[in-house]
């Protein structure tokens, strides 16, 4: 197989610290190694990007093949990703690459907890139809399509 295709699980050192800032897997290491590259340089708001820019650009950070991986789903991929994240514990991996829906459910808990306040400010927000009747703001488009007294129900 070319090496351009090759799939694998690869991470982002710091030449200087030698420390893994980040780990990733892609389908074609040599242009996901190059859309790094590029995205480094170009402003990606990624903060493995922003890292490398802060840091002094993406000559100091080396790229290195974790395992190659043939003949392997997206799913396998993703699962071997995880594995290495939990094993090397990157600075800069943002995203889960495969949540459960446990992970889902905690990651969901833990926004409503650090939101609260103004998740239930906007929930409580209220509104005035143009029929008078006043709502709650999500409610209102419900209100127009279902129950408004001023719009005209196609028989």
């Amino acid at each position: 197989m070319p090496a351009r295709k090759r799939t694998c699980v690869y991470q982002i050192i710091e030449k200087e610290t030698n420390i893994c800032c980040y780990v990733g897997s892609s389908f074609s290491y040599i242009d996901r190694k190059a859309q790094h590259k590029y995205d480094s340089i170009n402003g990606s708001s990624c903060p493995i990007h922003e890292y490398i820019r802060q840091k002094g650009g993406i000559h100091l950070f080396e790229f290195k093949v974790l395992e190659y991986c043939e003949e392997i789903s997206k799913t396998e991929l993703h699962l071997k990703e995880k594995q290495y994240i939990n094993q090397l514990k990157p600075m800069y991996n943002k995203l889960n690459p495969l949540k459960t829906h446990q992970d889902s459910v905690e990651w969901e808990r833990l926004r409503y907890q650090k939101n609260r306040e103004s998740i239930l400010a906007r929930q409580a927000e209220r509104v005035t139809c143009e029929c008078g009747k006043t709502l709650r703001k999500h409610n209102l488009n419900y209100h127009k399509n279902n129950a408004c007294s001023l719009i005209e129900k196609d028989a």
